[in-house]
């Protein structure tokens, strides 16, 4: 009773390599485009760290906005998961979602979480952020880049604060030196 076993005939060690950088490479472009606005809870952790550096503590029912693009789903999906992981995070913060088109929403708001792609649609935004005295955060290096936002985090691999003194300056909006010490400021 020999019975022949069948083998499945195997792939060639070049073909199999290809193979394997293919599905490789197709895991890194997926994962390429949500890198850059994915946001993590040490983000929020940083985030809500970095409020008790100011100077002038705010008080502890503080209001938090945070802005997203009026034409674009992906950043109002975006929005609701900061809003969701800032209430997880930190329940007694006061969180509003408040589109780019909604510059007049922005009086009594203490701060601001801007999404990111949220920073070249409305121009008057800016000026109601410095005027109203808002701190702005943001994932989005092009915002801190473009003079835009205050302070600029990424926790992906280790923690990095950015800090624009120049739109702090403006608002009137002073750190302890011990956190000056720890960020870039530029």
């Amino acid at each position: 009773m020999n019975k022949a076993i069948k083998h499945k005939p195997q792939q060639s060690l070049p073909v199999r390599i290809l193979v394997t950088i293919l599905f490789l490479c197709s895991g890194f472009a997926a994962n390429a485009e949500t890198v850059g606005t994915e946001i993590t809870n040490t983000d929020i952790q940083t985030i809500v760290r970095t409020i008790s550096f100011l100077e002038s503590p705010p008080p502890s029912d503080f209001v938090m906005a945070i802005i997203y693009d009026a034409t674009s789903d992906t950043s109002l999906k975006r929005a609701t998961e900061v809003q969701r992981l800032i209430a997880a995070e930190k329940e007694e913060i006061n969180l509003k979602l408040i589109s780019t088109d909604e510059t007049d929403k922005l009086k009594d708001i203490d701060f601001a979480f801007v999404t990111e792609g949220a920073q070249s649609k409305n121009k008057a935004l800016w000026s109601e952020l410095e005027k109203n005295k808002i701190l702005s955060f943001t994932l989005d290096r092009d915002c801190i880049n473009t003079q835009r936002c205050a302070i600029y985090v990424n926790a992906k691999n280790r923690v990095e604060i950015i800090l624009n003194k120049s739109i702090t300056d403006a608002s009137n909006i002073n750190f302890k030196p011990v956190f000056l010490m720890m960020v870039k400021v530029i």
